[in-house]
């Protein structure tokens, strides 16, 4: 039996479950929230995020936020989150959806989801996002979506080999916004 120990400046900080069964995204993510001042948890595996986030009601250290990633192989995300919002009741985490791949962000809310987030995403919309959540405030648009910037060509090329489209998508994204111009190989052809 594993059991954590807290150390003083971690009991301030505010706590979020992570459940994504691709690793690369979801420790991604955690990082992410981790710099913005948060202790973050990864779990791929469904079957013990309910009792860990009633374990740690239990033992005093709730988890305020539960991110999803909406494109999970083993299950229904929107019935996941609505058996979460109901098994909880009002001492459920307030919770977000992550993807890659397109969704109805109505449907996500009507099931319970308090925020959604698509991949790829700027840092700066994570923290806004995560800040609605608990500020309750409506969103404006993130300024860099007002202007664009203008692309500057690199002479770096890189060829991509990744077989999961959603994960082609998220990194051709962040290497074309580095201004790297990125081929991508298909069936190991290009």
């Amino acid at each position: 039996l594993e059991q954590s120990v807290m150390i003083d400046d971690e009991l301030d900080k505010p706590r979020a479950l992570l459940l994504d069964d691709y690793c690369l995204n979801m420790r991604i993510t955690s990082i992410q929230l981790d710099k913005m001042g948060w202790e973050s948890t990864c779990c791929q595996d469904i079957s013990y995020v309910t009792t860990m986030l009633k374990t740690a009601l239990k033992k005093g250290g709730a988890y305020q936020l539960l991110v999803i990633d909406h494109d999970l192989a083993y299950l229904d995300s929107f019935d996941f989150v609505k058996q979460i919002k109901e098994g909880l009741g009002g001492k459920a985490p307030s919770i977000m959806m992550i993807s890659s791949s397109e969704f109805d962000h109505k449907e996500a809310i009507k099931h319970g989801v308090d925020i959604c987030l698509a991949r790829p995403y700027d840092v700066d919309d994570l923290a806004r996002k995560v800040k609605s959540v608990f500020e309750k405030e409506p969103l404006a648009p993130p300024p860099h979506l007002l202007v664009r910037k203008p692309v500057v060509k690199s002479l770096l090329r890189v060829l991509l080999v990744e077989d999961q489209v959603s994960n082609q998508v998220v990194m051709r994204k962040m290497l074309e916004r580095l201004g790297v111009d990125v081929s991508v190989a298909e069936n190991g052809r290009v």
